[in-house]
C-alpha cells in the first residue's frame, strides 16, 4: 500500500473505533433520556430540539464544502490559498450565523406558538429549548471552517478524540440527570448545549495550534473571488441541505399535527437508531472524501474514480453488518433497550434504516461530484426529491396508512434523489443508469435477500433472547463478509483483496 492508502486505512480504523463507541454510548443513554423526560417531553424535544440536530447536520455539510477547497489546494501544495479560503469561510459563516439567528427567533418561535400542537403549559419551555439550541448551533457554524481543516489534512485521529470526548461528556451528563429535581427537558437541553460548547471550543483551539492556515488575517477575510467561489459552492450545498431541512422538520411537524408528541417520540427514537446504524458508513465517507478530492487536485482522475466506485459497495456492506439483525430483531431490541416503546417506533426504525441503505448507493459519486465542483444539478435534484417527502407523506396519511406513511415517504424520496444523482454523475463518470442498477443495485438486492432470509430463519426457529440476538449478529457478520466478497466484487477486486491478505499474513 502507498502512503495515501495507509492514511485512508488508519483514518478509517480510527473513525470506526470512535463511531462504535459513540453508537454504544448514544443508544444506551437514549433509554435514560426517555425515562427521565417521559414520552411527551421526549417527543417535544425531538420536535423542537431537532432544530439543533438539523443545524449540526448543516454545519457538517458546510465543513464538507469548505474542506473540498482546502483539500483541493493541499493536493496542489498551495498553502497560502488554503489560508485565504479559511478566512473567507470565517467571514461567510459569521454572516450566515446572524441570518440563522434572525430566522430562528422569528419564524421558529412563531411556529412554536401558533402552528405546532404543543401543550399550552410547555410553550414557554419549548421556546427556551429553541433559543438554547440556537446558541450552541451558532458556535458549531463558527467552528466549521476550523473543523474542516482537520478533515482536509486527513487528521481524523485528532478530530475523533474530540468527538469521543463529546460522546463521553454527553453520556455523563445524561446519567447525572437522575440526581436533579427540576424541569428535565430544560436541563437536558442545557447539558447538551454545554457539551457542544466545550467540544467546539477545543476544536477551534486545536486547529489554531496545529495549523498556521487557521489564523485570521484581515487582508484575507474579504477576498471577493474566493468569497464568490465559496458562496456559489455553499449555495448549492445548502440547497440540498434545505431539502434535508424540509424533509426532517416538515416530517416532524406533519407527525406532530397528525400523531401528536407521541408520534414525535417514536420518530425521534427511530432517527437515533437509524442514524447510529448509518454512522459507520458516514465515517467511511469522512475518511475517503479528502483523499478523492486530493487525487482530483493532483489530476489523478482515474484513481479518484476508482475509489468513488468502490466506496458505495464498502459502505453498504458496513450498513448490512448492523442493519440486518437490527431490522429482524427490532421489536426485541426496542423492548430490551427502552422497556416502554412508543407506538409505531419499530415501523419507523425499519423505514429510516432502509432509507439510509438506499442513500449509500451513490456515496462515492457524490464525493466525486464535490471534488470536480459539478454539484448544481445534483444538489437541486436532492432538494426537490427530499421536499417531495412531505407531499407523499400527507397523501398517504390521508389514505389512512398511519405512521408508516412517514417512513414510506422518506424511502420514496430517497430513491428519487439517488436516480437523479446517477443522471448528474453521468456527465462526469459516463456511468449509465442501467450500469448502476445492474452493477450495484441488483447485487445489493440479492445480497440483502439472502442475509434477511438467514436472519429471519433464526428469529423464527428460536425464542427471543440475548443468545438469539448474539447468534443473529455473529451469523450475519460471517455471511455478510463471505457473500459480499462473492456477490458485490468483481474478479479483479477479489484478487486484490486476496493478495493483500496474503501479503499482510506473510509480514505477520
Amino acid at each position: 500500500m502507498d502512503q495515501q492508502n495507509k492514511l485512508i486505512a488508519s483514518n478509517t480504523i480510527v473513525t470506526y473505533s470512535r463511531t462504535i463507541l459513540n453508537v454504544f454510548l448514544s443508544l444506551y443513554s437514549t433509554r435514560w433520556v426517555l425515562q427521565e423526560l417521559g414520552e411527551n417531553d421526549f417527543g417535544l424535544y425531538s420536535l423542537v430540539g431537532s432544530l439543533l440536530i438539523v443545524l449540526v447536520f448543516l454545519s457538517e455539510k458546510i465543513i464538507n464544502g469548505v474542506s473540498r477547497f482546502y483539500a483541493y489546494e493541499i493536493g496542489r501544495s498551495d498553502y497560502i490559498a488554503v489560508q485565504k479560503y479559511f478566512n473567507s469561510a470565517i467571514s461567510i459563516n459569521i454572516i450566515f450565523s446572524f441570518f440563522f439567528i434572525f430566522l430562528s427567533l422569528t419564524i421558529g418561535e412563531y411556529f412554536i406558538t401558533n402552528i405546532l400542537e404543543i401543550p399550552p403549559t410547555r410553550i414557554y419551555d419549548s421556546i427556551l429549548v429553541l433559543r438554547i439550541s440556537v446558541f450552541s448551533t451558532v458556535l458549531s457554524l463558527i467552528a466549521a471552517p476550523y473543523v474542516a481543516m482537520f478533515t482536509a489534512k486527513q487528521n481524523l485521529i485528532d478530530l475523533s478524540l474530540t468527538l469521543i470526548l463529546q460522546s463521553v461528556l454527553s453520556f455523563i451528563g445524561i446519567y447525572c440527570m437522575r440526581f436533579f429535581v427540576c424541569d428535565k427537558l430544560l436541563l437536558y437541553t442545557i447539558l447538551m448545549c454545554i457539551v457542544y460548547i466545550i467540544t467546539y471550543s477545543i476544536q477551534i483551539y486545536r486547529a489554531r495550534h496545529l495549523y498556521s492556515e487557521c489564523h485570521i488575517k484581515r487582508e484575507y477575510l474579504f477576498e471577493k473571488r474566493r468569497i464568490i467561489e465559496l458562496t456559489k459552492f455553499s449555495f448549492w450545498n445548502l440547497l440540498a441541505d434545505l431539502g434535508h431541512l424540509v424533509r426532517t422538520q416538515g416530517i416532524n411537524i406533519l407527525t406532530n399535527l397528525f400523531f401528536s408528541t407521541n408520534g414525535n417520540a417514536a420518530l425521534g427514537i427511530a432517527n437515533r437508531v437509524a442514524s447510529q446504524s448509518s454512522s459507520l458508513t458516514n465515517s467511511l465517507s469522512n475518511a475517503l472524501s479528502p483523499a478523492i478530492i486530493s487525487y482530483e487536485g493532483r489530476s489523478e482522475t482515474k484513481k479518484a474514480l476508482e475509489i468513488s466506485l468502490l466506496s458505495p459497495k464498502i459502505g453498504i456492506i458496513l450498513m448490512l453488518y448492523f442493519s440486518v439483525p437490527l431490522i429482524t430483531e427490532i421489536d426485541y431490541i426496542l423492548k430490551l433497550w427502552l422497556n416502554n416503546v412508543p407506538k409505531g417506533t419499530s415501523v419507523l426504525c425499519i423505514s429510516i434504516i432502509t432509507m439510509f441503505i438506499i442513500e449509500k448507493t451513490t456515496l462515492g459519486l457524490e464525493i466525486l461530484l464535490q471534488a470536480k465542483g459539478k454539484i448544481a444539478k445534483a444538489q437541486t435534484t436532492i432538494a426537490i426529491s427530499y421536499s417531495l417527502s412531505i407531499l407523499l407523506a400527507f397523501i398517504m396519511i390521508k389514505a389512512n396508512i398511519g405512521l408508516l406513511s412517514i417512513g414510506a415517504a422518506c424511502i420514496l424520496s430517497m430513491i428519487l434523489s439517488r436516480i437523479g444523482i446517477i443522471f448528474c454523475a453521468k456527465e462526469v463518470t459516463h456511468i449509465e443508469l442501467t450500469d448502476w442498477f445492474l452493477g450495484l443495485v441488483i447485487p445489493i438486492i440479492i445480497l440483502s435477500l439472502l442475509l434477511f432470509s438467514f436472519s429471519f430463519l433464526i428469529t423464527n426457529l428460536f425464542n427471543a433472547s440475548i443468545g438469539r440476538l448474539i447468534a443473529n449478529i455473529l451469523l450475519n457478520a460471517i455471511l455478510t463478509t463471505f457473500l459480499s466478497f462473492l456477490i458485490l466484487f468483481n474478479h479483479q477486486i477479489r484478487k486484490r483483496i486476496i493478495n493483500f491478505i496474503i501479503k499482510n499474513k506473510e509480514k505477520g
